[in-house]
């Protein structure tokens, strides 16, 4: 049944007028439900997954966006130095604390599924929200020097995406604070925290090098770790449009999808594609 309405949707298209931009957006947005559908009969339990790392991404990011409006009006108190009251505290870490639970819930679902290669997305993308729930309940306990460090390498590295030359100096010196954390005793918390410190020095190196930070070839090899592994399938930041969303998501298609593309990973590439544009489709547009 649904194939005949996927049928009877491909001969409306052909008496309108459409402009190409416009007739590649139908046949792909066709291409999209028929592989949903496909997907969602061969493995019942994806929907839940989806529903909920959606409701989880949408709920962090509510998060993140009070953290950066209190920090910015300067209502957001210290809780390293112990200047906050302990109820606020206790009330943030529970909340942490529940999103690490979530993401759990998430690799739990994944872990129950029978077709390998939905497991295999669906692991690696709760594997990234564990990751980075943990890193934020971290975050709460690390020492000052090593959140001082990470915001510092992240600097640099939004200064190198922007075309900023950064001198081998300055890079220096960064290499020997990075150097000076290793050695310090390490916990769970500060464990985390290095851990995204390390990372974002291997990218700050690879561009001080002339590489670029817009690989995205790992996304596709069933290591996707990153909370952010949508926005980067389309080399786009957390605060995109929509509209950019869709302009990026068209360009990965010209390239990845089968009909343009005769790699044999063609195909499993352009899954990975669709469920990215997706998920950022469910959380942009419900909130515009």
């Amino acid at each position: 049944r649904i194939e005949e309405y996927l049928l009877d949707a491909r001969r409306v298209e052909k008496h309108q007028s459409l402009s190409e931009e416009e007739r590649q957006d139908f046949f792909l947005a066709i291409e999209r439900l028929k592989n949903k559908l496909d997907d969602y009969e061969g493995e019942p339990t994806l929907y839940t997954f989806e529903c909920l790392e959606r409701d989880l991404q949408k709920e962090l990011s509510r998060y993140e966006n009070e953290e950066f409006t209190q920090n910015l009006l300067g209502r957001k108190r210290d809780h390293r130095a112990g200047l906050d009251d302990g109820s606020s505290w206790a009330q943030e870490h529970q909340q942490l604390e529940v999103f690490v639970a979530k993401a759990h819930q998430l690799g739990q679902i994944a872990d129950r599924m029978l077709t390998q290669s939905i497991q295999t997305s669906c692991l690696a993308r709760a594997k990234g929200m564990i990751r980075y729930t943990q890193y934020l309940l971290a975050g709460r306990e690390a020492p000052r020097a090593f959140i001082q460090t990470e915001a510092q390498l992240q600097d640099l590295l939004n200064r190198l995406k922007s075309g900023e030359t950064i001198t081998q100096e300055e890079f220096t010196r960064m290499r020997q604070v990075v150097d000076a954390l290793k050695v310090q005793p390490l916990d769970r918390d500060t464990s985390v925290i290095l851990a995204q410190i390390k990372s974002l020095y291997n990218r700050v190196e690879v561009m001080m090098q002339g590489g670029k930070d817009s690989d995205a070839s790992w996304l596709f090899e069933g290591e996707t770790l990153h909370l952010d592994w949508a926005w980067r399938m389309f080399d786009l930041s957390r605060n995109a449009t929509f509209d950019e969303v869709k302009r990026a998501y068209r360009k990965a298609a010209q390239v990845h999808h089968p009909d343009k593309n005769s790699s044999p990973d063609a195909s499993e590439r352009m899954k990975n594609i669709n469920a990215a544009y997706e998920l950022l489709k469910a959380l942009l547009v419900s909130n515009t």
